[in-house]
């Protein structure tokens, strides 16, 4: 044994305890790391650790000049206590080191292995989607694979959103979807309970139910099971999801925030770089989540039921290092920040990029772990296992926080795609009305209720709120495939919307009994309501997306054999007006009554109008005249889910009404408004509401009713539409209009029109933009309400949010998406207005 030198004086600089523990001969022993200073080199050094009245002895190896670090094991405490170290050395204390020592925690660690799904991003939705075939059918091999290995070691892998797993039982055989749903019954595959990683602002109340209808149809099919459900990589969360959530019965919901905000991404930039700016966070972190710790609380429903939400923050991803290297530090970190549980959850992925793959070796390393460790004991694990865990040892009086979370970025970013997101919410407006009418033709008739087409139409509406709206470079070859693909869906299930709508309307009809063999028009109300509204019926009606075949049967001694033919409608084809009825020589006449109805013949056969397929109508009358126009009239007392038979007389002239409507001058007019309109700009200066007797416009508000205007994204300079030629008015008996042709900063033709409709009290904006794609602008309708002491709300189809009361802490105002309506009334509620957008979700409020 070497000797001493007199002049070394070895130290104990400082003693860090460590999470870990082990198992020596029935003891559980703490690992702690021992730091010394040595000025010269020493022998082998003795230690005597004294801590809660026990001492053990521990022998150093010789240590060189320096510092130098040790690793010791002490017996566990479970009460806080002084521990006394004495550093010894040829027969002497060299040295007496004494800290104040706390039980450290006996963790178990619930390792859960994802994938941050994005159906695009990394690659093509349609190629990202095919790759997690393969990643499933590898996940089931592994869990087949560890089965006979230790419970908490076995292979686990969450599927976060059930598209990922419909889509692989729509997609792989028989045998492989059996195997699948027997690893998910054991536990060992998670598939949680939301369809995708929705931009959920942009859901209405059926698309918000329908996030949870393929995994129920997973569970119902193959007894998977359905417990907790993941919303990733989003900022935000609508009201909704609590309550679908609870509906639905699922417990726990486990989001991935992600922050970008806090650390100021700006461009390439990011402010903890030396770049950037640091943004306001998305949520109250030091109301919801102080110290950024993880949290558990309840999400409280506008109704008063609730789900438990285990926020942590690993944001919208996990740690790819399969040997667990930075696990003791967050745990250090956990400890440090008062997390207050024993159980803890740590996301690992199959590698540093979104749709990453699983891997084995996570299960590996947690097996050789535990074969070391008593603590932190890990469990390869699925959320379900930790939120079991975790529950048990929650709080009774657990934070509760209710409120709508409105998403700070990505209902900005699906603008960026204007005529598909608009293209998106007709379609489930459609899709709406098509369901019932379909429910009511299949009940009366033959019409087969079209369940399939329905679903998938659903989920085409789903798959384009989805979040990933593009790749990570906004141009390019792969980024245009992407946007075509994405864009597909909206149309993808805005025509097999149509198609249901159409077909259903014509099979119900088909069961109209009607006194007279006059052309007729039925006019149908999909809404739970009474209601009176403006109706206009093309002479030629778009062509639903399906050509069904039916079999036609020839006369009674005709020997040919029946043959099936096609038709747009079940069973016939579809019945357009007759093209002669656009000379304008007919009559309406309300069949049940008799009443003569107010009609006008409405005609853009320059493919002007700010409508849906303005050009390609118009290119298409070029050879069938009568399909540049179309019958406008005012259907009055239309019962709910139901309709109104409209009888179409042949008359010898051209009929006139009485005139209550006016357009002239820079002035629209009817029974309820007098809009006065500024002729050099075509803005709305003025809006009297006379049964109010009240001026609506905010002459102060620096922009005109209905004004257009674009603000660059730069350096948001406010540029404003400029006329190309004066307003063009238009009247007839049903309504007035003025329209107006601009152009617009980015925008080389700008068209719009202002419309009073005849008994019905609602003014009308119509825009249509043809938008330079070279130009970074943001567009607006600017709409200056003068409310005195205004109180706003707004519809995201379950709730009804009242701005920042009925918002989850600390969350955006900046602007919201509405799904139908803004409200906006006057302090005490006397008045009001109602404002509805129905291609645009977008609106900013306040002053």
């Amino acid at each position: 044994m070497a000797t001493l030198d007199p002049s070394v004086q070895p130290a104990i600089t400082a003693v860090d305890p460590t999470v870990y523990f082990k198992v020596e001969n029935g003891s559980l022993l703490q690992a702690l790391d021992l730091h010394l200073r040595s000025p010269g080199p020493t022998g082998s050094l003795d230690l005597l650790v004294t801590a809660g009245g026990t001492t053990t002895e521990h022998r150093l190896d010789p240590v060189g000049p320096g510092e130098s670090t040790h690793r010791l094991y002490v017996p566990d405490v479970r009460e806080p206590t002084s521990l006394t170290l004495r550093l010894r050395g040829a027969g002497r204390v060299l040295h007496e080191h004494m800290v104040r020592w706390l039980p450290q925690r006996h963790w178990t660690v619930y390792v859960v292995q994802l994938s941050h799904f994005d159906p695009g991003y990394t690659d093509l939705p349609s190629s990202v989607m095919e790759e997690y075939l393969h990643f499933l059918d590898q996940a089931v091999e592994w869990c087949e694979e560890t089965e006979t290995w230790p419970e908490e070691t076995r292979f686990r892998y969450v599927v976060e959103q059930s598209w990922i797993a419909w889509h692989y039982t729509q997609n792989r055989p028989a045998a492989a979807v059996s195997r699948f749903a027997r690893a998910c019954r054991a536990g060992q595959i998670e598939v949680c309970a939301l369809w995708a990683n929705m931009v959920s602002d942009l859901l209405g109340a059926e698309e918000a139910a329908r996030l949870l209808y393929p995994a129920f149809e997973l569970k119902r099919r193959h007894g998977i099971p359905i417990r907790v459900a993941q919303h990733n990589d989003i900022p935000g969360m609508a009201w909704s999801l609590a309550t679908v959530l609870a509906d639905a019965g699922v417990r726990w919901l486990v989001p991935g925030v992600p922050d970008y905000f806090s650390t100021g991404y700006v461009g390439a930039q990011r402010a903890d770089a030396g770049g950037g700016r640091s943004l306001h966070r998305s949520f109250d972190h030091a109301v919801v989540q102080p110290r950024d710790c993880p949290v558990a609380y309840r999400w409280e429903t506008q109704d008063g039921r609730d789900v438990l939400v285990f926020l942590h923050r690993q944001g919208a991803g996990g740690a790819p290092d399969t040997n667990l290297t930075e696990l003791p530090a967050a745990l250090a970190r956990l400890d440090t920040e008062g997390y207050p549980y024993d159980v803890a959850r740590y996301c690992v992925m199959g590698g540093r990029r979104d749709n990453a793959p699983p891997r084995l070796a996570f299960a590996e390393t947690i097996r050789a772990w535990n074969q070391r460790w008593a603590y932190p004991h890990l469990v390869m694990a699925t959320d379900s296992m930790f939120c079991a865990a975790l529950e048990p040892r929650l709080p009774v009086t657990l934070p509760v926080h209710r409120g709508h979370w409105p998403d700070t970025d990505y209902p900005v970013g699906a603008t960026s795609t204007a005529e598909d997101l608009g293209t998106n919410r007709r379609a489930k407006e459609m899709l709406a009305a098509g369901e019932r009418f379909a429910v009511m033709a299949s009940t009366i008739g033959t019409y087969p209720y079209p369940e399939a087409r329905l679903g998938q139409a659903y989920r085409d509406v789903l798959k384009f709120d989805e979040h990933a709206w593009g790749l990570s470079t906004p141009f390019g070859w792969a980024e245009d495939a992407h946007r075509r693909e994405k864009s597909l869906y909206a149309h993808h299930a805005a025509a097999s919307a149509h198609d249901v709508l159409v077909k259903s309307a014509n099979a119900i009809a088909d069961h109209v009994a009607l006194e007279k063999e006059d052309w007729h028009i039925l006019v149908f109300n999909a809404l739970g309501h009474e209601r009176t509204d403006v109706v206009e019926v093309p002479f030629a009606s778009p062509r639903p997306a399906g050509m069904p075949m039916h079999l036609v049967r020839p006369p009674v001694g005709d020997p040919r054999a029946p043959y099936p033919v096609c038709g747009l409608a079940e069973g016939r084809e579809l019945h357009n007006l007759p093209a002669e009825l656009v000379d304008g020589r007919l009559e309406l006449a309300d069949a049940s009554t008799g009443e003569v109805v107010a009609h006008e013949l409405c005609g853009d056969p320059n493919g002007w109008a700010p409508t849906r397929f303005p050009t390609q109508r118009a290119g298409f009358a070029a050879h069938t005249p009568e399909a540049a126009w179309s019958i406008r009239f005012t259907a009055r007392g239309l019962p709910a889910v139901g309709y109104r038979s409209y009888r179409v007389v042949r008359r010898a002239d051209v009929p006139t009404y009485g005139d209550t409507l006016r357009s002239e001058a820079g002035t629209l007019e009817n029974e309820y408004y007098r809009v006065t309109v500024d002729s050099r700009t075509g803005i709305v200066k003025s809006i009297r509401d006379k049964e109010l007797g009240r001026e609506l416009v905010d002459t102060q508000a620096g922009f005109g009713m209905g004004e257009p205007f674009a603000r660059g994204v730069a350096d948001g300079g406010i540029e404003r539409a400029r006329l190309v030629v004066p307003p063009t008015h238009r009247r007839g008996p049903v309504s007035a209009s003025l329209l107006v042709r601009g152009s617009l900063c980015g925008s080389p033709e700008l068209l719009g029109e202002i419309v009073l409709h005849r008994g019905v009290k609602r003014i009308e904006f119509h825009y249509r933009l043809l938008r330079d794609l070279g130009q970074t602008h943001a567009y607006f309708v600017a709409f200056p309400f003068q409310v005195p002491r205004p109180r706003f709300s707004f519809d995201t189809g379950l709730n009804v949010i009242r701005p920042i009361a009925d918002q989850f802490p600390g969350t955006t105002t900046d602007y919201y998406a509405q799904r139908t309506w803004v409200g906006v009334e006057e302090g005490d509620g006397a008045w009001g207005v109602a404002w509805s957008a129905r291609e645009a979700p977008l609106v900013q409020l306040g002053g």
